[in-house]
């Protein structure tokens, strides 16, 4: 289980895998999210104050993803993880 240390407005968020993938809990609200382990790894280095491009730099890495490719997902991934309150 990881924990996110609050930093500024940002929500403390704890994540357990699952078999399934990785479910995300927002403490202060009370709510969760599936994330699947891309998700999880851009949620993870974006709130430990990675950039975008270093993120996908992660991904390109890890999964052998084009930089283009990679640094598209890490654009929706970040619009979505804004939309709920992640980021």
């Amino acid at each position: 289980m990881f924990n996110f240390l609050r930093r500024s407005k940002r929500p403390v968020l704890s994540s357990a895998s699952t078999e399934y993938g990785h479910v995300v809990l927002d403490e202060s609200r009370g709510q969760y999210w599936h994330l699947n382990n891309s998700a999880l790894q851009i949620l993870q280095s974006l709130r430990d104050g990675g950039d975008r491009k270093t993120t996908a730099d992660l991904l390109v890495s890890h999964y052998g993803l084009s930089p283009e490719s990679a640094r598209h997902d890490v654009d929706v991934a970040c619009k979505k993880l804004e939309e709920v309150g992640l980021l």
